[in-house]
């Protein structure tokens, strides 16, 4: 199968000079306006092969300290009260380009945790409670069910407390 002249144009260029306009700050979009293409013909150029895109990827979160630099250096230059509140507006772009760019170093942290207690319960005792359940429900033509509130002692021990069905 033929490449397009763009795809072509692309592949003239080369991943290095990619890469290392990506490690210059510049912007996919800045860059394929560049080379003379489509920003999805360079996003799909770069996925093509797994090489190029862990190669711009891993551009990309080089760049990410730079973004984080361009952050500070924005606050620390602002001369007056109008800079300085246009230079934290530019930081929090900055540190959110950077997030996006290399989350596992710049972005939000998440600590995901939990105890999960499964309580395994043999098919014999889950047949017996639900017959029971089907009982209280006043459905007469299931055995085994029945209208009282104290539960057999089969099924007792898959409620807390004391074994009761009311809480």
């Amino acid at each position: 199968m033929s490449r397009s002249p763009a795809s072509d144009r692309v592949e003239a260029y080369g991943i290095d000079a990619v890469c290392q306009d990506i490690v210059d700050g510049h912007t996919l979009g800045d860059i394929a306006k560049a080379i003379g293409v489509s920003s999805g013909t360079l996003a799909q150029w770069l996925a093509a092969t797994p090489e190029r895109s862990l190669r711009a990827r891993d551009a990309r979160r080089v760049t990410a300290t730079l973004w984080d630099e361009r952050a500070e250096l924005a606050i620390f230059s602002a001369r007056d009260a109008f800079e300085l509140s246009k230079a934290r507006e530019l930081a929090v772009h900055y540190r959110w380009r950077s997030a996006k760019m290399a989350p596992a170093d710049y972005g939000d942290k998440i600590d995901v945790g939990g105890k999960v207690d499964i309580k395994v319960i043999p098919d014999d005792k889950l047949e017996a409670r639900l017959l029971e359940l089907i009982g209280k429900a006043g459905i007469a033509a299931y055995p085994g069910g029945t209208s009282e509130t104290q539960l057999s002692a089969e099924a007792a021990f898959l409620l807390p407390g004391n074994g009761t069905a009311e809480t």
